[in-house]
């Protein structure tokens, strides 16, 4: 008669501890940085793991190039920076969750 009970409690620790894994995992994401690089080290940008641009480095030679060509590889490392993030981010909450395709606004 109260089996079902029993399965409904083991359901909220599960959660409650899968909810608790994903705020650690979170302050731990927020704690990384992940850099990218374009145009062969012309162009560096640092992210945090809260998809935040820590930092934007443009070497002298590459601010020679005209204006279209910087504001390209300026975009290819910032997308490949988040990317790295995003892909990090996405590996981790998978493992909390058990792949479970769970789509946490704010994580990712």
């Amino acid at each position: 008669m109260f089996g079902g009970l029993g399965d409904l409690a083991g359901l909220v620790k599960k959660a409650k501890n899968m909810q608790k894994d994903l705020k650690k995992v979170q302050k731990d994401l927020a704690k990384k940085e992940f850099s990218a690089q374009a145009g062969n080290g012309l162009v560096e940008v640092t992210v945090s793991g809260e998809m935040q641009i820590k930092s934007i480095k443009i070497s002298d030679e590459c601010l020679k190039a005209d204006t279209e060509t910087v504001q390209d590889l300026v975009l290819g490392a910032v997308n490949s920076a988040l990317f790295e993030a995003k892909s990090e981010s996405k590996e981790r909450l998978s493992e909390v969750t058990g792949g479970l395709g769970i789509d946490i606004p704010g994580l990712m």
